[in-house]
């Protein structure tokens, strides 16, 4: 299920749309639905739930607009409409949209809940197909990726279901649709913020104190309560943060328990996807963005990630591992060098300074086209193993990524 749309400028005399005014509309419009926004490139992304954005475009004199919502729910995809009627109604534009569904031009709310139903079905018709096979992904949040996956197992942005479990599911279609869209319905009622935390909990958050995203699931979930209080709620989930975060926790009584025994596959050793690169970590990692620089940390334990591309067709290799690794280690200062480790195509070496972590490896994987730097830094001088260990399994792969099924229709 998905929305595209082209706007270019009416008028005799047609100027280029403003891309400042179309982001002054898209910040008013992003803050009054409780949501965020951002850039990526030449695009505007605006966030409305988890997995749930429009992205905005602007070039050759045309604006730009896209939003895929069929692992969403309907909810995005009303949304997505009415932020194209303000858009129209705010700008002279001429417009050309193609919606997947019937909704834009009937507004049907439960013709398009049914639509996403149907959908939702032929997915889990796929799934039992394939039932005995290897694990599902379907509509996975990129980057991570479960190191360990268990045959018959459906994972998805709200968690993980045995294969063999889904022909339930399919006798009551509605039922499930509203626990495994995190935006079932038309407004952001009590399931869209537990879901919405349910979603967080399972793909994004760490299980660390230091994560701020904690406290927003803790959010959701309150908020989600104060909406209605019969819907199922994830008491030892929302407990479990509460812990975490030393936060005090609302009444529970009188809810009655939704079981979440698969919420947090962070906790589990997972694969990191990075810029073309793989590698895996263990469990209870925090990723931070810090400039063009990854930070991936556990406790007494954070490893800097740092991917630089060249063109290896007009260069000699030998000549780009030399003037990188150089450039690179000759800024390193330490008290002592304790170990070099040999790698094909890499440079890799220990140090120990007076930091509050004070070993620190760093290593420089150097493929044809691409380097990976990574600086790892810990406090046991055993634990180099640990980092060795990331630095041996770390492959290229490219634009490769594992089978992924969507909703996409």
């Amino acid at each position: 299920m998905e929305i595209e749309a082209k706007f270019t400028p009416k008028g005799l005399f047609r100027k280029s749309i403003d891309p400042q005014k179309i982001y002054e509309f898209a910040m008013k419009f992003i803050t009054a639905h409780e949501g965020h926004i951002f850039e990526s490139g030449q695009q505007l992304i605006l966030k409305l739930c988890p997995e749930g954005q429009i992205f905005l475009e602007c070039h050759d004199k045309a604006l730009y607009a896209y939003c895929m919502s069929g692992h969403v729910g309907p909810g995005l995809h009303v949304q997505a409409n009415e932020f194209l009627d303000e858009l129209l109604q705010n700008f002279k534009l001429s417009s050309d949209i193609t919606d997947t569904t019937n909704y834009r031009t009937h507004r049907d709310f439960h013709s398009l809940q049914n639509d996403f139903h149907e959908c939702l079905k032929s997915v889990l018709s796929n799934a039992t197909e394939k039932n005995g096979e290897q694990a599902i992904y379907v509509n996975w949040p990129f980057p991570y990726l479960l190191q360990h996956t268990a045959e018959d197992t459906w994972y998805c942005n709200i968690g993980e279901y045995k294969t063999y479990d889904i022909l339930l599911y399919q006798s009551n279609i509605a039922s499930f649709a509203s626990e495994f869209f995190i935006w079932p319905n038309r407004t952001k009622d009590a399931l869209f913020y537990r879901n919405s935390a349910l979603s967080d909990a399972w793909s994004r958050y760490s299980y660390q104190q230091v994560e701020a995203g904690g406290l927003e699931i803790i959010k959701k979930l309150e908020k989600a309560v104060s909406l209605d209080r019969f819907v199922p709620f994830p008491k030892a989930l929302y407990c479990e943060l509460c812990s975490i975060h030393n936060h005090e926790p609302i009444d529970l009584s009188g809810l009655s328990n939704k079981e979440t025994p698969n919420v947090g596959f962070r906790k589990r050793p997972t694969l990191v996807q990075h810029e073309g690169w793989m590698f895996p970590l263990d469990g209870g990692f925090c990723a931070l963005n810090r400039g063009d620089n990854t930070i991936y940390s556990q406790k007494d334990r954070e490893f800097l990630v740092k991917t630089t591309f060249y063109d290896a067709s007009k260069v000699n290799p030998e000549e780009v591992n030399k003037a990188l690794a150089g450039r690179y280690f000759d800024k390193m200062t330490s008290d002592e060098c304790i170990r070099i480790f040999p790698k094909e195509n890499a440079q890799i070496k220990m140090y120990k300074i007076n930091w509050h972590l004070p070993y620190i490896i760093c290593s420089m994987l150097m493929p044809p086209g691409t380097t990976l730097t990574m600086t790892f830094y810990f406090a046991e001088a055993e634990d180099y193993h640990w980092a060795l260990d990331i630095i041996n399994s770390a492959a290229y792969t490219g634009n490769n990524r594992p089978p992924i099924t969507s909703l996409k229709e």
